[in-house]
């Protein structure tokens, strides 16, 4: 793919340049874990039959270990805990203030629109799928503890085990793209001060 070599407009402190380099680190741990995880079975294409019965959504789970899953989930969890440096939106909104370039702002109103997508289960539920992400992993209820959470109890009366390990999954898969992109657009931005951006930006 071709790409601009865009030099960042302001110094990157210490502080930044430590937080991105932790992006980069759990970004690749999790790509890695993604792509492992589908060489096993892991797999959100094709047609899903979903069934609604008493107020509460239902169908077929993953075909991978749901242990497995967790821990896909577990490294996840680093971009969307709202106590963790490497959230999603911090790391956005860090980085949007290294570069005007025009490409560069084009390609980081992408991600975030990208990242905050409703999906094709749009209207099945009033819980959006940003909410649902957030109401899951930053749970006490991740940890095994739910008591008193009512929106995650909500969450889990909406949807039942295999279905809401499926819904996530698919949610999560979607953003580990904008995750895989972030990335590489960043990979030289401490080393080097440059940012990477497609070229087809600027079309």
């Amino acid at each position: 793919m071709k790409f601009r070599q865009i030099q960042i407009d302001t110094p990157i402190s210490r502080e930044i340049e430590n937080s991105l380099e932790l992006f980069q680190y759990r970004a690749l741990e999790l790509i890695e874990n993604y792509e492992d995880i589908k060489n096993q079975g892991f797999d959100i294409s094709g047609s899903r039959s979903f069934s609604f019965q008493n107020g509460q959504i239902s169908g077929a789970g993953m075909k991978v270990c749901r242990h497995r899953l967790k821990g896909l989930f577990v490294d996840f969890r680093f971009f969307v805990g709202n106590d963790e440096p490497t959230n999603f939106f911090k790391i956005h909104k860090t980085i949007g203030l290294l570069s005007s370039d025009v490409g560069y702002r084009k390609t980081l109103k992408d991600l975030k629109s990208g990242w905050q997508e409703k999906g094709m289960f749009k209207g099945w539920s009033d819980i959006s799928p940003l909410q649902m992400i957030q109401i899951y992993f930053n749970a006490q209820a991740f940890h095994g503890e739910h008591k008193g959470e009512a929106d995650f109890l909500n969450l889990v009366q909406t949807y039942d085990k295999q279905a809401l390990e499926f819904v996530l999954a698919m949610h999560i898969s979607d953003r580990i793209q904008c995750i895989r992109h972030l990335r590489w657009i960043l990979e030289k931005v401490n080393k080097n001060q440059y940012l990477q951006v497609p070229e087809y930006r600027y079309e």
